[in-house]
Order: C-alpha cells, then sequence, then structure tokens
C-alpha cells in the first residue's frame, strides 16, 4: 500500500482528466496516492478514483486515518503487509493543522555559527550552486523552522495512531518499521 506522495511529478499530470493522474504503478494492492500537495483540502488518487477532501480537512490527518485503518483491516485478516506512507509535511509551503498552528512560536531556534550568512570570500570558495546561495533573514528562517516543526507534529500524530493501531495487537514486536526523510 501506497499512502501519499508517491514521486515528484505524479500529482498533475497534463494529459489526465482534469490534470489529475488516476495511474496506478504495476505491482501495487492499494493506492492512496496524492494528486495535490494542499495541506488543507487535498486531492487523492484513492484505488483509481480521484476523491477531493474537504477545505478544512488536514493532509496529513487523512494519511493517518487512511492508513490505520488499512493496516487495522489487514491486521484482522491475519495478513502480512507492505505500507509506504509519505507525508508531504513539513515541505513548502509549510502549513501546520490549525491544531498546532503557533503552538510552538518563539520556542524554535536556528544555529546562526560561522557558517550562516559567511562572508563573501568564505562563500564563494564553496562547491557550484554553494557559491551563489543568497542572505538569509535570520527571522524569516526561525518563522519556517516553527511552522516545520509545528507540521512535524502532524507527521507525530500520524506515526502515534499507525503505532496505537499495531500495538493493540501486540505486532509492534515483529513489525519493522523504516523512517526517513
Amino acid at each position: 500500500m501506497l499512502c501519499g506522495k508517491y514521486m515528484n511529478g505524479y500529482h498533475a499530470q497534463t494529459n489526465a482528466p482534469n490534470n489529475y493522474s488516476t495511474y496506478i504503478p504495476v505491482g501495487w494492492s492499494d493506492w492512496y496516492a496524492l494528486q495535490s500537495m494542499d495541506y488543507f483540502g487535498p486531492r487523492f488518487n484513492i484505488n483509481g478514483q480521484s476523491v477531493l477532501f474537504p477545505d478544512d480537512v488536514y493532509q496529513t490527518d487523512v494519511l493517518a486515518e487512511i492508513s490505520s485503518t488499512w493496516i487495522g483491516s489487514k491486521i484482522r485478516h491475519n495478513s502480512s503487509f507492505f505500507a509506504l506512507i509519505t507525508p508531504h509535511a513539513p515541505h513548502d509551503p509549510y502549513t501546520p493543522p490549525l491544531r498546532y498552528s503557533g503552538i510552538l512560536e518563539g520556542l524554535v531556534t536556528i544555529p546562526q555559527d560561522s557558517s550562516f550568512n559567511q562572508d563573501d570570500y568564505h562563500q564563494q570558495l564553496l562547491p557550484g550552486i554553494f557559491a551563489d546561495l543568497p542572505t538569509q533573514n535570520s527571522s524569516e528562517m526561525i518563522q519556517i523552522a516553527t511552522r516545520r516543526a509545528e507540521c512535524l507534529l502532524a507527521v507525530d500524530d500520524l506515526v502515534g495512531s499507525i503505532l496505537d493501531t499495531i500495538g493493540d495487537d501486540r505486532l509492534d514486536i515483529d513489525t519493522f518499521f523504516l523512517f526517513y526523510q
């Protein structure tokens, strides 16, 4: 089962009706792929059907509900399973759910050591595109870091929901989890 973002460019394809792909790659038993990157009111390809969720529904919460329900179904049928759950959070535009918006305000910091906004001489010594990085505003960077962290609180809820589902049947002791970003 895939639940979330499939790959860059999948979500909008100009040759598909309404520019939303309902293509399901070979080999997937169940498919819940994001068709839009909207944090609120997301659109999913649910097993070949394009489904738009209401504007007050948060994307990561939909992933949590779909994933937990799907995994619970596999457990009830005593089936082994593979679930690839890929939230878009905490990527741009860094939009946390309302329940977490502002909750970390003033609590997040970023390192501002000598590598932060290097002087021109040292910046030009960096390889390739890194030599031309623009100067960053530290307060804007803190705001972005704060919003990303608030998005990750919803991802924590998603992981907790899955662990609760698996733990209810004691599968947590012999289930393999791989988390990466």
